[in-house]
């Protein structure tokens, strides 16, 4: 059509689309398999949900990854450090099956919990 230059530019245009579809693809890879920090909604989310727990103190730390289009997370949680071991572990599990229970897509909860640190507020 006597414009030369249109076909390179747009295979420029195709390559640059490409290469950022690319980069969403491996950041997004990446990070669901280095058990990365979920967003900070689910976070927040589990934070939230975990606050109507009775026992559960504070949440420590929270990791995630998907399993196809679920989501399995490995969380930290403190509670009061004279409680039995039996009821830590009451605790955590009454902490898995409401997590589960409230979180949609959330397939599988792996709760570990210790005695609380002193003077920390509630899921602080």
């Amino acid at each position: 059509m006597g414009y030369p230059w249109v076909d390179p530019l747009a295979g420029a245009i195709v390559a640059l689309v490409i290469l950022r579809t690319g980069v969403e693809i491996l950041r997004e890879a990446s990070s669901d398999l280095m058990d990365a920090v979920p967003s900070r909604e689910l976070h927040a989310r589990i934070v939230e949900v975990l606050a109507g727990v009775p026992g559960v103190v504070q949440v420590e730390e929270t990791q995630a990854h998907r399993f196809g289009p679920y989501w399995v997370v490995n969380l930290t949680i403190g509670v009061d450090g004279a409680v039995s071991l039996a009821e830590g572990d009451r605790i955590a599990a009454e902490a898995e099956h409401t997590l589960c229970r409230e979180i949609d897509l959330l397939k599988r909860v792996h709760v570990h919990y210790h005695p609380a640190e002193q003077n920390v507020t509630r899921h602080a």
